[in-house]
């Protein structure tokens, strides 16, 4: 399998899409929601936001990938939980 895509230059509307309001020290980033359109029981797991809330995914869903993944997006301080820090979980795509 190739590691390395044959990857696109992004485009200034497309860059204008990320935006740093945390003031992340990686750069501008986006957030991606967590969430997917499928039912896996084995990616329906409680997160734990900052605040201390206990986020599930929505009945109709599951989170895009297993627990450990997430706790990786976590511990790399990717995780965004909003500006309250209690919403719903996502990553930080950072701008490349």
């Amino acid at each position: 399998m190739k590691k390395i895509r044959n990857i696109l230059p992004g485009t200034e509307e497309q860059s204008g899409q990320y935006k740093n309001p945390d003031n992340d020290s990686n750069g501008p980033w986006r957030a991606i929601p967590w969430d997917a359109p499928n039912i896996r029981p084995n990616l329906s797991y409680p997160i734990t936001t900052p605040t201390g809330k206990i986020r599930l995914p929505s009945p109709e869903k599951c989170w895009s990938l297993t627990q450990d993944q997430w706790l990786e997006i976590v511990k790399s301080g990717l995780a965004y939980f909003g500006k309250s820090g209690d919403g719903a979980p996502c990553f930080k795509q950072l701008l490349e």
